[in-house]
């Protein structure tokens, strides 16, 4: 997470072994070096009220700058409830773009409610939108909003008084190389174990050749002597929604087996009147979300000013809540 607990937030997800990163809201990216911020193939928004979208002029700035030295056009996919695409235009449209010399796309996505097709904004075109693609199918309950080989990003609409959406970010089933069993086989280590891994990981034919500083190996036998399948990760992001009857079982289901949830809690349950009347949740809520989605690890932000000093009293019910038994 970025910026402080009270304060306009974002979360960046790295990836091992890859330069591409995701981005969870973008309302404070000050601290996060451009060389970074370029990363980032992927933003997913909850919704853009300016402590959660502030910052996209700074992700944008990143990579204008870095589209200057591009060869090839670079691409950001963006996602958002309904109404983002024009919030995305908004932003661009702000700025005179008579002077532009960089090679940038922008894919903008609607999801979560009516089906409204993608925007495209070209950097070579001074950024006018233009309609890209087919416009996805309404969604409900939990749905897909993006995936490759290796993730796979879901989403759930809520209510923030204005659709809301939080986020899951599930890693695939990974192979890892068993190190003991590479030494004790005698093969050099090297890129073609890359290789091994995303073979086994696309699920390629037992008797397939793979090159080995050895020589040619089926990949049924190297997954057998070398891999090590374990299921993958998941993080889940959830802010600025109200907890009722509707939203509470989905954002159950959304976090389900998480290994950390990075969750809003902007009230003590004490306060649960205001709490509703902001549509936020309560740390006692978040705590209940946790425990009831099997989540292990359970990270707290968006706190109210209204509770400056009181940190630990508002971390401590979430953290009751999540560890109570039934």
């Amino acid at each position: 997470m970025t910026g402080s607990p009270f304060g306009s937030t974002a979360l960046h997800v790295e990836q091992d072994n890859r330069a591409d990163s995701l981005l969870f809201d973008c309302g404070y990216l000050q601290s996060i070096a451009e060389r970074t911020l370029i990363r980032v193939r992927h933003l997913f928004v909850s919704h853009t009220h300016f402590d959660h979208f502030l910052d996209f002029d700074h992700l944008l700035a990143a990579w204008v700058r870095a589209g200057r030295s591009r060869e090839e056009l670079g691409e950001l996919m963006c996602f958002g409830p309904p109404g983002f695409n024009q919030n995305v235009r908004g932003k661009l449209m702000g700025y005179t773009w008579n002077l532009l010399n960089c090679k940038l796309r922008i894919l903008s996505t609607e999801i979560g409610g009516d089906g409204r097709p993608s925007m495209a904004f070209d950097s070579q075109k001074k950024f006018v939108g233009e309609d890209a693609g087919e416009a996805a199918e309404p969604a409900g309950g939990v749905s897909v909003a993006w995936e490759d080989e290796r993730l796979s990003v879901s989403f759930a609409l809520l209510d923030h008084r204005t659709p809301s959406l939080a986020y899951a970010v599930s890693e695939k089933e990974t192979w890892n190389i068993d190190t003991d069993a590479l030494a004790a086989s005698g093969i050099e280590p090297g890129p073609w174990l890359s290789q091994l891994k995303t073979a086994a990981r696309n699920g390629g034919n037992a008797d397939d050749p793979i090159e080995t500083p050895s020589g040619p190996l089926p990949l049924g036998r190297l997954k057998k002597d070398l891999l090590q399948k374990s299921p993958g990760d998941k993080i889940t992001f959830i802010t600025d929604t109200i907890f009722n009857k509707r939203t509470g079982p989905l954002m159950i289901e959304l976090a389900r087996g998480s290994g950390k949830l990075f969750i809003e809690t902007a009230f003590l349950h004490e306060d649960l009147d205001k709490a509703r009347a902001n549509h936020h949740l309560t740390a006692r809520q978040a705590g209940r979300i946790a425990r009831e989605a099997g989540v292990r690890e359970l990270v707290q932000f968006h706190f109210s000013g209204r509770y400056l000093g009181r940190e630990e009293e508002i971390n401590g019910e979430a953290q009751a809540e999540m560890s109570r038994g039934d």
